[in-house]
């Protein structure tokens, strides 16, 4: 007997299956609500519906073997699974979503991307110093994915066209593995059972732009935090190709299979863990960019000086030649009053998610972003 998992994804395929492009009615713009709106609107929820023969991770990461899939839940086994375990048929997809092809008559293509793949926490030993955390990675040789998806209206789902994963210079998969002790200690086995190798160029993506113009991608990253700018020409074999990353000043990456570039300011060393460039946004001419960092810097412990700050950092790049950008400004977002939030009254809670460049919405030319702010239970549009 199949697991109901497996109906799902069967019935999804089917469904994508049988929507033809030339018989689908797809997202444009004019379905967009162009009027102003006194506040934030849903405009609409769909289902990821993939593709005919769609086999979850083994077909978004194709070199994933048996024994890479051996901690994750498949078939029956998916059904029960506890709120830990990983059903390697159902991939996460949207640890960043941008717009890739905003104005295609055929419908919008959005632009998503994974994180550095399924991950736990796990308890540290006795003694384990406090800044010293573990993580437990459930498929090690999990390569991130960028993909891209158009709305079917008529089926009421996000149907998946393109993907490709992230890969080096050389054609080998990229993980999602720390780089540094910067960050988590990782660990597999079900519960850190056992400790893996860091790898220098792994990279865990947290928001995913288009850059106007071009065949090329920006990424924000958790790790350093870092810029990373990559092929995303989806027709392409060289698509999910890291040309360059973009790490602070003061770090380095040696041995790293694209090329390393330590430009950003290095205060954004002093991130806190686990807490990187949550939120890109670009400029619609495509020549510049701005990265977020996802909370304030510095340690959020009771005793430490910044654990009531709610102050974010941001940096501005001049990304006209992408393998080539330069930093154009440092500056400080401040986050919503505490007092507004209903759930916590602790800033160190607060989270920026997203961003998106609006400066043609607002006329002019200075540089205005809408920035998503979350706490659990509740975002703010800012």
């Amino acid at each position: 007997m199949e697991s109901s998992s497996s109906h799902l994804l069967a019935a999804l395929a089917l469904l994508a299956a049988c929507l033809s492009p030339a018989h689908s009615q797809y997202l444009t713009q004019d379905d967009i609500p162009s009027d102003p709106a006194d506040k934030a609107t849903v405009v609409g929820r769909w289902f990821v519906a993939p593709h005919d023969g769609f086999q979850g991770l083994k077909t978004i990461n194709p070199f994933l073997t048996d024994e890479d899939l051996r901690y994750t839940k498949r078939g029956d086994d998916c059904d029960d699974r506890k709120k830990s375990e990983v059903c390697a048929e159902l991939p996460s997809w949207f640890s960043g979503l941008g717009l890739s092809q905003p104005t295609a008559a055929d419908g919008i293509r959005f632009i998503g991307i994974t994180d550095g793949g399924p991950a736990n926490g796990c308890k540290e030993p006795d003694g384990t110093p406090d800044e010293v955390s573990h993580k437990d990675f459930v498929v090690p040789a999990f390569a991130p994915v960028v993909s891209e998806f158009r709305i079917n209206l008529e089926a009421g789902a996000l149907l998946l066209d393109n993907h490709c994963f992230l890969k080096g210079a050389d054609g080998a998969p990229l993980t999602g593995l720390p780089n540094t002790d910067r960050d988590d200690v990782p660990f597999s086995g079900g519960d850190c059972e056992d400790q893996l190798d860091r790898s220098i160029d792994g990279i865990d993506p947290e928001d995913v732009q288009k850059i106007p113009g071009t065949d090329l991608c920006l990424g924000g990253d958790e790790y350093s935090p870092s810029m990373f700018i990559f092929n995303c020409n989806f027709g392409s074999e060289d698509c999910g190709t890291v040309l360059t990353r973009y790490i602070p000043e003061g770090l380095e990456l040696p041995g790293a299979a694209y090329e390393v570039r330590p430009i950003l300011p290095g205060a954004f060393l002093n991130r806190r863990k686990g807490r990187g460039f949550e939120s890109a946004a670009i400029s619609p001419d495509g020549k510049a960019a701005i990265l977020l960092l996802q909370s304030a810097m510095g340690s959020d412990e009771d005793d430490s000086p910044f654990a009531l700050s709610h102050t974010m950092h941001a940096v501005k790049l001049n990304i006209s030649d992408p393998a080539d950008a330069r930093v154009l400004g440092h500056f400080l977002y401040i986050g919503e009053n505490v007092e507004n939030w209903f759930d916590s009254d602790e800033p160190k809670d607060t989270k920026l998610s997203s961003a998106t460049w609006v400066s043609e919405f607002a006329g002019t030319d200075n540089d205005v972003l809408v920035v998503m702010e979350r706490r659990k239970d509740q975002v703010t549009p800012l």
